[in-house]
């Protein structure tokens, strides 16, 4: 039977549209953690947790009082946007690291081209 913080975090997620697993992340928690919450969470974890979403009313998030959002922050911040937006972000990136190989790889070819036209060792060589 999950924990009644398990209940409210997967509530959480639901309502600002990510996934248990992105909020597990986004916390520097492990992959199913918030499941096997049994008695509560730890200092590092809530802190961790306070950082990330900002908006989370605690109280409502421990012993289930008051509102899901606190009342001093805006609860109308679209997560599910923001998670979008950060898998294409990382997407890029992961294209540009991608490209930047495929042309460190052919700056390295034509250096050791020219390196034999020269008569000098490839560099690859001098380095093993």
């Amino acid at each position: 039977m999950e924990s009644q913080v398990t209940q409210r975090i997967k509530q959480f997620c639901k309502e600002i549209g990510i996934t248990v697993s992105n909020f597990e992340k986004q916390c520097d928690m492990g992959n199913g953690y918030v499941g096997k919450i049994v008695d509560g969470i730890g200092a590092e974890k809530l802190s961790s947790i306070s950082r990330n979403f900002p908006n989370l009313n605690f109280k409502w998030l421990l012993i289930g009082e008051g509102q899901m959002f606190a009342e001093d922050s805006p609860q109308n911040l679209d997560y599910g946007k923001f998670e979008t937006i950060l898998n294409s972000i990382t997407q890029a990136k992961d294209e540009t690291i991608a490209l930047l190989k495929k042309d460190i790889r052919r700056l390295e070819a034509e250096n050791d081209n020219l390196r034999q036209s020269l008569g000098m060792e490839s560099r690859k060589k001098e380095l093993a």
